[in-house]
C-alpha cells in the first residue's frame, strides 16, 4: 500500500472511534439523566455508524490483503 493510503485510513480509523464513542457518550447520558424522558441513537448517528463500519470493514480487508502479497 503507498504511503498516502496509511495515512488516510489512520485517520478515518481515530475518527470512526471518535464518532463510536461520541455515540456511545451521549446514549449513556441521556440514560443517566434524571430530566430525559427516554434515551435512544439518533436515526443520523445510527446510519452513519453503520455506514462508517461498512467503510472500515473494507479498509480491513485491503489492509490484510496488502499484508498477504
Amino acid at each position: 500500500m503507498k504511503k498516502s493510503e496509511i495515512i488516510v485510513f489512520t485517520i478515518f480509523k481515530v475518527i470512526y472511534v471518535m464518532s463510536a464513542i461520541a455515540a456511545i457518550y451521549n446514549y449513556i447520558m441521556d440514560f443517566i439523566s434524571p430530566t430525559d424522558t427516554y434515551c435512544s441513537l439518533s436515526s443520523n448517528d445510527f446510519v452513519s455508524l453503520i455506514a462508517m463500519t461498512g467503510v472500515l470493514a473494507l479498509i480491513l480487508k485491503k489492509e490484510c490483503e496488502a499484508k498477504q502479497q
